[in-house]
């Protein structure tokens, strides 16, 4: 069901670019994202007057900051807020742990699946056009450890 939601996204609001405009693809969702700092924590997103928001921690780094905006809108996406804004989910850096609850690890998934689609992760191998590690999350605008991870879970590499 993620990756399903995470495709369902990606082709609807995707421009076929890397890496992907996590940004924009939230914009279009309708959900806006404030930069602000917010000390330990990487990120939140809950409901104001219906509207989603999307914090994101002006401190962090690029490549952290688009895997909280993908990871929050997993929260989003996959139906995680409720509508009464008693539930919103305030992410530290903790949550990429893999003893995470189980919506927090299908954030993380939706998430993976958005930065670093499937498709054009065999793409860009199978073409050459980045075939290292460090080249790959340098196309995916990703962390070594976001894009070790996919590559795993995708076949590509052993655990």
């Amino acid at each position: 069901m993620v990756a399903t939601r995470a495709s369902a996204v990606l082709g609807k609001y995707w421009d076929g670019y890397l890496p992907v405009n996590v940004e924009a693809i939230a914009s279009a969702m309708g959900v806006e994202v404030r930069y602000e700092f917010m000390g330990e924590t990487s990120g939140e997103i809950h409901l104001e007057d219906g509207r989603p928001i999307m914090r994101v921690n002006e401190w962090d780094a690029p490549v952290r900051q688009r895997f909280t905006i993908a990871h929050e809108l997993g929260h989003y996406a996959l139906g995680h807020l409720r509508e009464d804004g008693q539930k919103f989910f305030r992410d530290d850096r903790s949550h990429y742990s893999m003893s995470a609850s189980r919506l927090e690890r299908d954030a993380n998934h939706f998430a993976a699946s958005i930065l670093m689609p499937t498709d054009a992760v065999h793409y860009v191998i199978q073409n050459g056009h980045a075939t290292t590690l460090p080249a790959l999350t340098e196309m995916f605008g990703v962390s070594r450890a976001a894009m070790q991870y996919r590559a795993a879970n995708l076949g590509i590499i052993e655990r």
